[in-house]
């Protein structure tokens, strides 16, 4: 039984005594980043049942999450023209003040 280290190309004892040379080129390493993720026990439990039903890891269906994920979109918080181009045209500043004051107070 051979024993792997993490250096490409490094050479290390097996289980006979043997030098052995590690084959740890391995694309998946090189390419990824590990991360911890909690997961509260529905969400473990139901990661762990698409994974079984997709016939692949766990962190492959979270992968796949990461990458299709479209934040919602943000509601226009913008306020300035709301309403422009609506109604007759005039301006408030040509409303007598009286009429705008009614129902105040009240």
């Amino acid at each position: 039984m051979t024993l792997y280290g993490v250096a490409s190309g490094s050479y290390i004892g097996s289980a006979l005594g043997k030098i052995t040379e590690c084959p740890t080129e391995c694309p998946i390493l090189t390419q990824m980043r590990k991360t911890s993720v909690y997961l509260d026990e529905d969400q473990a439990q139901r990661l762990a049942t698409l994974a079984r039903q997709e016939g692949c890891s766990q962190a492959e269906i979270l992968r796949e999450a990461v990458a299709t994920y479209q934040p919602k979109p943000s509601q226009n918080r913008n306020f300035a023209l709301a309403g422009s181009g609506h109604g007759d045209g005039s301006s408030i500043a040509d409303v007598p003040e009286e009429d705008l004051l009614k129902g105040f107070g009240e």
